[in-house]
């Protein structure tokens, strides 16, 4: 990789990774904020009001990959990815400072949920437009590569911010601590709003645009923008189960202490972050294809053994061993899968195309994963059934996903490292 390109895919990821520390830090700190913006309703209840606050950042995230779609397309990858990091950093403050229900009412939770809407906004226009920006960079030529380390800045995101919520909900820290991760996001997301400005333009987008072409990606690419969704789907339950469940799962079923959850969530996080960077680089040697193959019969196959290892709750052996085995499956899959996505648009509506039909999947399994897999959990007390989800949906769209590999427009598949150098 050369050192050009190198700068290029670190300051990208350097910035996605902030991206989804502020997105992802209410996710560990949902029964804390539950308990402080829902303070009049029973716990089950207000661990369900939290989890649909942390969802209302799905529901931004398609009106957000549409809008800063329609910039990166339009007017440039770098104006785009500049705006989404620098206002990002608002909502994060906001919730930093934010006073509790008991000292403004409604107005709480109210400006909360805003919060988190705006939050997903942002997001929506950061992730995939990253690995654009980058992966056009560099050309195509290391694309599996660079997705998996893209992918992986965004788990170094939910890592820190798993982290720092581990050292701010240790005994003896002051109630107020749980503001401070919020704070420092804030502040963070402001520098890298500056340095994101002196980013350079893509080829890629200089040439479509020197073409003056438009976008028709609802019209001429319903197939592709479909699929698109069916793959977001899976990354969603995947992502929020490792994430946004897992710890719900450890001390609300399994009764672990929280501050003890969210630690034994670190491996898991570390394995996932990894395992993006080595799966996206087998891409590259082996083809989409069976890139994307891989990941389907690894969760069909070790799904149920992950869970019983989670469940041996007097063996913190057992229960990291679990984390870095979900950690592995999760890498699998979203490793090499912006090299897919980008394969599916052309570069004049590859920013919104991708966005869009990702962020649509994602606010349907993200917003909701969580907490269909509490209600149901809780309904069946079978612990097995984050397992059984994970499979189902790996199992069906998975299928769609290698039936259109194969048979759908596979010329033009058989060619996707230059489609995406075009």
């Amino acid at each position: 990789m050369k050192p050009n390109l190198f700068k290029i895919v670190f300051l990208s990821s350097l910035g996605n990774a902030l991206e989804f520390y502020d997105f992802t830090i209410c996710a560990v700190f949902i029964p804390i904020l539950s308990a402080i913006y829902f303070p009049h309703v029973d716990q089950s209840l207000a661990i369900f009001a939290g989890l649909f606050t942390f969802g209302a950042g799905f529901v931004g995230r398609p009106f957000g990959a549409y809008l800063f779609g329609y910039v990166g397309d339009k007017w440039g990858r770098k104006k785009a990815l500049s705006l989404t990091i620098g206002l990002m950093a608002i909502p994060t403050f906001i919730i930093g400072v934010l006073p509790s229900y008991g000292e403004i009412g409604i107005a709480a939770p109210l400006v909360l949920v805003c919060c988190r809407f705006f939050q997903g906004l942002c997001t929506g226009g950061e992730y995939n437009g990253a690995a654009i920006f980058a992966i056009e960079h560099d050309g195509g030529k290391h694309a599996g590569l660079v997705s998996g380390i893209i992918v992986g800045s965004a788990i170094v995101g939910a890592l820190l911010a798993n982290i720092t919520g581990s050292i701010v909900l240790k005994p003896g820290m002051p109630d107020w601590a749980w503001r401070i991760p919020f704070l420092i996001g804030g502040c963070i997301g402001f520098i890298a709003y500056i340095v994101r400005k002196n980013f350079q333009e893509t080829s890629t987008f200089i040439k479509a645009q020197a073409k003056h072409q438009t976008q028709a990606i609802f019209s001429d690419r319903r197939m592709e923008f479909s699929l698109n969704v069916l793959y977001a789907f899976v990354t969603g339950v995947l992502f929020y189960i490792i994430f946004g469940f897992l710890n719900i799962y450890l001390s609300r079923f399994l009764k672990l202490p929280l501050a003890e959850s969210t630690s034994y969530g670190t491996y898991g996080l570390i394995s996932f972050m990894l395992s993006c960077v080595a799966f996206g680089a087998l891409s590259d040697r082996i083809g989409i294809k069976r890139a994307l193959t891989i990941p389907i019969i690894l969760i069909t196959s070790v799904s149920c053994v992950v869970f019983f290892l989670l469940q041996q709750v007097h063996s913190g052996l057992s229960i990291i061993l679990g984390q870095i085995l979900l950690g592995i499956l999760c890498g699998s899959y979203l490793g090499p899968g912006h090299v897919f996505m980008l394969t599916l648009f052309p570069p004049h509506e590859r920013y919104t195309g991708t966005s869009l039909s990702f962020s649509v999947g994602m606010c349907i399994a993200g917003a909701t994963t969580p907490a269909v897999l509490t209600y149901l959990t809780d309904q069946t007390t079978n612990l097995y059934i984050p397992a059984y989800y994970m499979t189902f949906f790996a199992l069906v769209i998975g299928t769609a996903l290698y039936a259109f590999i194969n048979f759908y427009d596979a010329k033009k598949h058989r060619n996707f490292y230059k489609r995406i150098s075009i």
